[in-house]
């Protein structure tokens, strides 16, 4: 490859970008993630690389014997999209031809084993010709070979999921199915081996017990502001940009759990009942014990934060010095903001009326002996 001799300083021009996608069918996020560097002026979309491989001719029994292994797997997806699908939801599919047919386009048929696609030599020259500096994986399966090589900085991939814990599919699922309160989602550099590449980012969001669908908006949403933050990092500090947010990420992290992948009719039939199993209880406990939300407060004399922070100092995590402050009855009180003016002692936050719609800001004042008022 020719252009930077060093990959440790920063880049004089911005960095050659191709992705790597079955179609030009995306969904909302990744359309979004390439809308971004297309407006950034630290990368560029040069090219697509496109897979031609056309579809496996499937006899009707191979096609009835796939389908009906994960059968109930695929109801519940199409169940729960429907309920759960929002306007803006980031997995709704776009067409992405106007944005990516202005670019480069490589037909690459890679040749191909019961899991992994391998790039032929021909293929490699011309992505090689391109002179990119990072691929995105929008597509194609488990990738081996020179393709790996083919850009300074790896080929990029997300994994929605978190890889110590779950490699395999299908994203998010089995944290709901397996009652495990956070999923996480990564942007790693991908090697041979599925899911155990170099982490560039990772971030962990809330697993919404009753929905696959829920828990997925918020993982992809999350997750696709990724690519832009390193691919800055990297024109801004070359090499050295990879590791800008993995100091504390282990260079091997041992993984001991199954390889995940699509749930069997069985397993679907335990996950249901899993699933109504949480929603009896949760609506027990929303009849017999009212979600309230609820402020606490504590003054720290012998603080040195900035006059105005003594209310809610960082050392201050021994929950039981805090002060409870309840809320009117069908009230829930979130997001404290405290601040000192003249003396006087004020606490911001969002007042919500149960089954009220939208809350609003309100403000109350410390009136002394444990006293507060609005």
């Amino acid at each position: 490859m020719t252009g930077e001799d060093s990959l440790d300083t920063a880049h004089s021009r911005p960095l050659r970008v191709g992705i790597l996608v079955d179609t030009f069918a995306q969904p909302r996020w990744a359309l979004s993630v390439l809308q971004d560097i297309r407006l950034s002026p630290y990368a560029d979309l040069v090219a697509t690389i496109r897979n031609a491989t056309p579809p496996p001719s499937l006899s009707l029994s191979q096609r009835l014997a796939r389908k009906w292994r994960s059968f109930l797997y695929g109801w519940y997806t199409a169940w729960d999209d429907r309920k759960y699908a929002t306007p803006e939801d980031p997995l709704v599919m776009c067409d992405a031809k106007r944005l990516l047919g202005t670019v480069t386009v490589i037909d690459a048929v890679p040749r191909m084993t019961l899991h992994t696609d391998r790039f032929e030599d021909d293929d490699i020259r011309r992505i090689r010709e391109l002179d990119l500096d990072v691929i995105l994986r929008f597509g194609f399966r488990l990738l081996r070979g020179a393709i790996l090589g083919c850009a300074r900085y790896g080929v990029w991939s997300y994994h929605h999921g978190d890889n110590r814990q779950y490699r395999g599919g299908p994203p998010c699922f089995w944290e709901v199915a397996e009652g495990n309160t956070v999923s996480g989602s990564m942007l790693q550099v991908i090697t041979e081996e599925l899911d155990a590449g170099q982490v560039l980012y990772r971030s962990y969001g809330r697993t919404d017990p009753h929905s696959v669908r829920k828990t997925r908006q918020e993982c992809y949403g999350t997750a696709q502001q990724f690519v832009l933050r390193k691919l800055q990092d990297v024109y801004l500090h070359g090499r050295a940009g990879l590791g800008t947010h993995t100091n504390l990420q282990p260079s091997w992290v041992p993984y001991s759990n199954r390889l995940y992948v699509a749930p069997t009719n069985g397993e679907m039939l335990h996950f249901f009942w899993v699933l109504l199993r949480r929603r009896v209880v949760a609506k027990s406990r929303s009849m017999f014990q009212p979600t309230r939300w609820i402020l606490a407060y504590h003054f720290d004399r012998t603080s040195t934060a900035p006059v105005g922070t003594e209310l809610v100092p960082p050392r201050s995590r021994v929950f039981h010095r805090f002060k409870p402050i309840i809320p009117p009855r069908g009230q829930l009180w979130a997001d404290p903001f405290p601040l000192r003016v003249d003396g006087k002692f004020y606490v911001f936050f969002e007042n919500w009326r149960v089954g009220g719609g939208n809350g609003h800001i309100a403000v109350m004042e410390w009136k002394g002996d444990g006293q507060w008022g609005t």
